[in-house]
Parts: C-alpha cells; structure tokens; sequence
C-alpha cells in the first residue's frame, strides 16, 4: 500500500473505519474523520464513470452542433464558387488541348514540301547540270580567247 494513492486503494488499510486519520501539512498534524476522508480529499466528486458515459454539458451540446462529422459530403453546388472555379479549369484545360493540338514535338522532323520557299529558293538556284555548262562554257571561251591571243603577233 505504500507509495498508492488513495483513490487506488480498494480499501483503506484500517480496521476501524470511523476512527481518525492523521494528516500532517506545514508541520501541522490534523486528524480527519475517515468518513469525511473522501469529502476532503476530493474524492466525493469523482467516480468512474468512462468519458463516452459521461453527460454532454449544454455548452458542449452548442459546440458540438456547430461541428460537421468527419466523414460528411457537400454537393458541387453547396460550396460557394468551386462551380465557377471548375467550369475556369475547364474552360483552360480546352484551351491548352486546343493549342497542343497544333503544335509539333521538339524533335520532329519535316518534308521538303513542307519548308515554306524551299522550293521556290531551290528553283531559282542553278542545278548542277546548269553549273557545269556555265563553267564548260567559260572553259570554251577562255580557250577560245587563249587561241587568239596566240595568233597575235608581236
């Protein structure tokens, strides 16, 4: 019994129950009725009723019916602008769909016919087949003014 508290004990550990109890406080000794003990102690207010048995008080009663559980729902429309925040993601996600859809990979690669102006560029540049006449041509002409330059005498 020693180093218990007497609200642990299953009974107190005298065998007359209606003598004197002996309390020391601030070098004071005091004898206290046992029958009075629990009243002085405190203990008349306590009892061991669990938490979940206890009585909710009126003020825990307002409390608690300002309080939602948990597990409840709301629909769409019972929270104040999350339809018109809904409808505005909506409406973006659309957007982008709309702008990723005409636009290409990175990496991605192209048809010549798909280069604006290659074709014109290309068309207008002269083939090999054009640069080697222009240089056979050259060639000739140069030959052709070697001879005559030869021919010339001093």
């Amino acid at each position: 019994m020693v180093g218990k508290r007497i609200s642990e004990l299953d009974e107190l550990p005298f065998s007359n129950t209606e003598g004197d109890l002996p309390i020391s406080s601030n070098g004071n000794t005091y004898r206290i009725k046992l029958r009075n003990l629990r009243t002085y102690a405190g203990l008349d207010k306590v009892n061991n009723t669990a938490d979940m048995d206890k009585p909710v008080s009126t003020a825990q009663a307002a409390a608690l019916d300002q309080k939602a559980d948990k597990g409840h729902t709301h629909q769409i429309n019972e929270v104040e602008g999350l339809q018109t925040a809904l409808d505005g993601l909506q409406q973006d996600n659309l957007n982008l769909a709309r702008a990723l859809a005409n636009k290409a990979d990175l990496d991605h690669q192209h048809d010549m016919a798909e280069i604006a102006g290659l074709n014109e560029e290309l068309t207008q540049r002269p083939t090999q087949t054009t640069v080697t006449e222009q240089i056979q041509a050259a060639i000739h002409e140069l030959q052709a003014n070697t001879v005559d330059l030869v021919k010339v005498e001093w």
